[in-house]
């Protein structure tokens, strides 16, 4: 009994291996991109086609919510990664800003100490 599961367990595990260089996921995105996948239950889009049948049941289900989760959480994702990008470009400006001013007092401090009188030429 525990050598047929482990047996099961591994004969599963390449199973799932392959799962993303197998023709059905390349199906199982276009049947959920034209909406069949929503429109008919897991088991009946599973008999569907055979080459869905090449994984369990079990396998193809996970796989289908998987997909749907993973449509369903692509706009927080995008919203996220944005909202970081945006807050470290403010942080960079910031930085260019600060190095900018700092640079311009030096060089203020720099020239204060200048005489740009030239008495040689006066005249006098």
């Amino acid at each position: 009994m525990i050598c047929r599961n482990f047996q099961d367990a591994i004969e599963r595990q390449v199973v799932t291996h392959f799962w993303e260089m197998h023709k059905a996921s390349e199906l199982l995105e276009k049947d959920e991109e034209s909406g069949r996948a929503q429109e008919l239950k897991p088991m009946a889009l599973w008999k569907s086609r055979t080459v869905y049948q090449d994984f369990p049941i079990d396998v193809f289900c996970k796989h289908i919510y998987q997909l749907q989760s993973k449509q369903l959480a692509a706009p927080f994702w995008q919203y996220k990664r944005n909202m970081i990008a945006r807050m470290k470009y403010e942080e960079v400006e910031r930085w260019m800003k600060e190095w900018h001013n700092k640079r311009c007092i030096e060089l203020v401090d720099k020239f204060e100490g200048l005489s740009f009188n030239d008495n040689s030429s006066s005249g006098s």
